[in-house]
């Protein structure tokens, strides 16, 4: 597996993903020292499964557009002290939302 690291700018206030990206996991803590966060897209196309453990912890108000119907799994703390959350739009095949 190869393991890519991007760096983030602090002040990132918005995020969109590609309409085909083929990215499949979120990984743990991917936001989370990013607490302006406030807006992420993720295209119902993209062929996303996972959101890891922490990934966007701290994002105090983060408003999700949807999320693919590819996920399947949201880990444990994903939104972890987000105070006020909304997603627009579920889709219907979890098989696990974390705590």
């Amino acid at each position: 597996m190869i393991k890519t690291e991007t760096s983030i700018p602090n002040n990132l206030r918005r995020i969109f993903f590609e309409k085909d990206n083929t990215i499949r996991v979120i990984g743990n803590n991917y936001m989370s020292a990013h607490n302006i966060l406030e807006y992420c897209d993720i295209p119902v196309l993209t062929k996303l499964e996972l959101i890891g453990n922490d990934a966007f912890a701290n994002c105090s108000e983060l408003v999700l557009k949807s999320l693919p119907n590819s996920i399947t799994k949201i880990d444990n703390r994903a939104f972890y002290k987000c105070q006020l959350i909304t997603i627009n739009k579920l889709p219907n095949n979890f098989t696990e939302i974390g705590t």
